[in-house]
């Protein structure tokens, strides 16, 4: 497992991804492996979601989707 280097993210982008893992009753110690390229750009798995930057406007948030197929249909991101 990596450990995700999230330093590298916004203060805005990080504090959203951790309230989303929050919310989504997981933690950072659940992220399997993060790719994290800088300021607001990341990706990052756990055994049962996807977490992704979402942007509108120059308002920045973390979404996330299941990670296994399943029936559930994604609303637009962003605008």
């Amino acid at each position: 497992m990596q450990t995700p280097d999230l330093d590298r993210l916004s203060d805005e982008v990080k504090n959203s991804l951790l309230g989303h893992l929050a919310f989504r009753g997981e933690s950072v110690g659940d992220i399997l492996i993060a790719c994290v390229k800088g300021y607001d750009t990341f990706t990052a798995w756990t055994s049962r979601r996807v977490y992704f930057p979402a942007t509108y406007d120059g308002d920045v948030w973390v979404t996330s989707v299941p990670r296994d197929p399943c029936d559930w249909a994604m609303e637009p991101v962003g605008g």
